[in-house]
Order: C-alpha cells, then structure tokens, then sequence
C-alpha cells in the first residue's frame, strides 16, 4: 500500500505541478514564519527567566525597601540593628560619587556579598567578606570612568603644558592591583561584569562618606520571602528611632516580562503565519476539488474511502515534507547573509516541523472528510 500511495501521490503532483508549486510557496512562506517564531520564542523565553532569575535573585532584586539619608552618620547602628532582625538577610548601604564629572561611581557595602551571577563573570574569585582596603570593582562602572575620564564633554582635555589628559582608568584591573578613590587606595580583590556597584566594608564605605561625601545616600535591607507587612512596619519603627530617614519607599517590580509583551513585539508574524497556512490550504483545497472526478472514478473502481483519505493525507505530507527543507535551508541562507542567529536552532526547526506537521495533517483531515465520505456521484458533483 505504501508503495501504491507513493507512485499515485508523485502522479498526481506532477499533474498538477503548478498548483502544486502554489501550495507549495505557501508552506515554505509559512515554515519560514513559524521558524522565526519559535526561535523568538525560545529568545523570550530565556529572556523571561534571566529577568525574573533564579529564586534567590529575585529576592535580591525585588525584596528591598529603601532608606534616603543626608549623611553616614548613625548608620552603622542601624546597619547593626536590622542584621539581628528575623526576616532579613542582607543590609547595604550605598552611594555615589563623580570621580570624574559626568560619571557616577557607585559604590556599596554589604552585610553579606550577594551571589551576583550563576555564571563565572569575574576577574578574581568573589570574596565572602568585602575586608578593610579592599575593592571588588564592577566592570559597568570602570567603563564609564574610562569613557569619560578620557573624553569629558566630548573633547580632550587639554593641559597647561599643552598635553592631552589620558584616562588614568582601566576597563580591567587584576588582584594585584590598586584602585584610588580620593585620598585613599584600594587592593582590588575582583571585578564583576554584572553588577553596577563597586564593594567596599562597611568600615570603608563609612570612612569614604566622611571623606569624600557621598550623594544619593541609602540604607537599603533585602528580606526573605515570607517577610510580612507587620515585620516591615517594625524594621521600619527600629529605623525611625536610631536615625530618622529623608525618604523612603519600597522596590516596585517592574523587571518582568509578560506573555503580552511578546504578543505585541510579533503579533505581524503571526498574523502573516496564520494567513500563510490558510493561503497553502485554500490553494490546496481548491486543487481537491479539480481533482473531483478522478477521486469518484477512483470510488467506482472500488477504492475505500480509508485508502483514498489515507492518500491524499500523504500526499500533502510529501509536499509539505519537501517544503519544509526549502524553507529550512532558505531560512539558514537569509540567516547566513544577514548575519542573523538561530538562538536555539534544534528547538526552533525541530519544534517547527512538529508544529507545522501537526497542523497540516489536521487540517488536511478536515478539509478531505467529506470527500471521502461522500458517493461516487455525489464526489463528482462537487466539482462541477
């Protein structure tokens, strides 16, 4: 039988070859379209969970209420006092400062370093504990000092001896190097390429504030997940009665992607790949019915309605089997002149030929149903 349906189906194929070839520009438009899909859908899928992250990123991120203050003093009390509450796990304080105008270096002391990264984005090991006249640089920041130390307002700047200033900062420090900071030197022990803040002990962070006067001055606390709204509004009391804040508020989530974002960023491609499997089946439906005749021919010689559906189903598999690999290697050809990337090339063309696989054989089904079902006279009357 499978041999039967292989040299009727190729008959019938080239009998029809310019329609055929119709169908068939339709399915490659369309596996091109759905190609594309899938693989921005994998995109946006990664996108998703590195936004929202792992469990103990999110709570690093998101689980923040914040403190503004004028000055560090009394803060260090503070910092002391909302490390021994339940619920909290992390207490930063941080601030900026202009080391060159234009560029704010942030810098931060931590209870405990975050895990900044599940992956090895650093140039040294993270220490457990930030020591005294130590730094852990962040590469974000040693970028914009480097920027604009070298070109301030778009010119360099000349000096009185009429030399050009260069940058006197790196985009890259190693563990056997100092980074100044006003009067004083830090030994920097790493640098993240994550993170924008620039860590220093709390000792430090203090010493800097008084020194240099740091701006935007905050004391933020990072607690667990079950924190509640009545430990909040004791953190916050035992704030107000060590030293009273300027300002304060809590993080607002607004890092997350939705479903919808990704509907708006592609809902063209999937109006164009809808339209483009309806054309491939319009076109092929209106071929069955040409083909009306020939099909009630076949019913009076005999040949089953599960034979004759079973057919035209392969039939359409073929071409669409042979259209995909069009669609394939045309989709790796525009990728190749583009210079555009698959992100996941054995998701999107593997999902894809499911997908489009899954949805042809239906809808192939559907549209030969009540060929088959019909009689011979009644097959041959459609066409007419």
């Amino acid at each position: 039988m499978f041999r039967f349906l292989c040299r009727l189906s190729f008959k019938m194929i080239m009998d029809w070859k310019k329609e055929m070839i119709l169908v068939m520009v339709g399915i490659v438009i369309c596996s091109c379209a759905v190609i594309k899909f899938t693989d921005n859908l994998s995109s946006f899928e990664r996108n998703y969970w590195d936004v929202k992250g792992t469990k103990e990123e999110q709570v690093f991120y998101e689980n923040r209420v914040h403190f503004s203050y004028k000055d560090s003093d009394k803060v260090v009390e503070v910092v002391e006092q909302l490390k021994n509450q339940e619920g909290i796990n992390n207490v930063v304080l941080k601030g900026n400062m202009e080391i060159v105008p234009g560029a704010r270096f942030s810098v931060a002391s931590y209870s405990a370093v975050p895990v900044l990264s599940v992956h090895d984005l650093s140039i040294g090991k993270m220490p457990e504990k930030v020591a005294d006249g130590t730094i852990v640089l962040s590469y974000q920041a040693l970028v914009n000092l480097e920027r604009m130390s070298s070109n301030i307002g778009g010119e360099d700047v000349e000096l009185l001896d009429g030399e050009i200033e260069k940058s006197k900062f790196k985009v890259f420090y190693s563990c056997d190097q100092q980074f100044s900071i006003g009067k004083k030197s830090y030994d920097v022990v790493a640098e993240n390429f994550d993170f924008w803040e620039n860590l220093l002990s709390l000792n430090d962070f203090i010493e800097l504030d008084k020194t240099e006067k740091l701006s935007d001055l905050e004391l933020v606390y990072i607690y667990d997940e079950d924190f509640s709204d009545r430990q909040k509004m004791q953190a916050a009391n035992l704030v107000q009665s060590i030293k009273p804040w300027e300002s304060t508020y809590e993080e607002e989530i607004d890092n997350t992607l939705e479903i919808s974002d990704y509907l708006d960023a592609l809902g063209a491609l999937i109006i164009g790949m809808i339209f483009a499997v309806l054309n491939a089946l319009f076109i092929y439906q209106a071929v069955l019915k040409r083909r009306m005749p020939f099909y009630s021919i076949l019913k009076l010689l005999g040949v089953k309605n599960f034979r004759l559906g079973a057919m035209i189903l392969f039939e359409m598999l073929m071409v669409f089997a042979v259209s995909y690999s069009i669609a394939v290697l045309l989709f790796l050809l525009y990728c190749n002149i583009t210079g555009g990337l698959l992100y996941n090339l054995r998701y999107s063309i593997g999902y894809s030929f499911c997908l489009l696989l899954l949805a042809y054989t239906v809808l192939s089904v559907v549209i030969t149903r009540k060929l088959t079902k019909s009689q011979p006279f009644e097959a041959y009357n459609v066409s007419r």
